[in-house]
């Protein structure tokens, strides 16, 4: 599989050899969780992940949401491009979460020192 990904808009964008086009991947944020759906060209659902925090444990559900229209290779690449963003998601909101709360601390540290 050679994937190369890019983002655009609210979409992580895969070129993808199995499907011989741009794979859409749509972002949908709430306050607990970030989901991709990725859907065909009549905007049928094929694929959804979802992620819950910042670790492999937080990875909610990957789901292939209409398994009889795909190859064996179609599904390889969905999972493939799937786990990709949710590898990204989860190491972005961890050094996002490190970063505040590196800051945090230090900011604590300098109000403690200055007592």
């Amino acid at each position: 599989l050679k994937a190369k990904s890019r983002w655009k808009g609210n979409e992580w964008l895969f070129d993808s050899i199995s499907f011989a086009k741009t794979l859409a991947w749509k972002t949908q944020i709430s306050w607990t969780k970030q989901s991709w759906v990725c859907m065909d060209e009549r905007a049928l659902p094929l694929a959804r992940v979802t992620v819950n925090g910042f670790a492999w444990k937080d990875i909610g559900k990957f789901e292939i949401l209409n398994p009889g229209s795909l190859t064996q290779a179609m599904v390889e690449e969905l999972i493939v491009t799937g786990m990709t963003m949710a590898f990204w998601t989860i190491m972005t909101n961890r050094n996002a979460s490190t970063a505040s709360s590196s800051a945090a601390s230090a900011s604590a540290a300098s109000a403690a020192a200055s007592v």
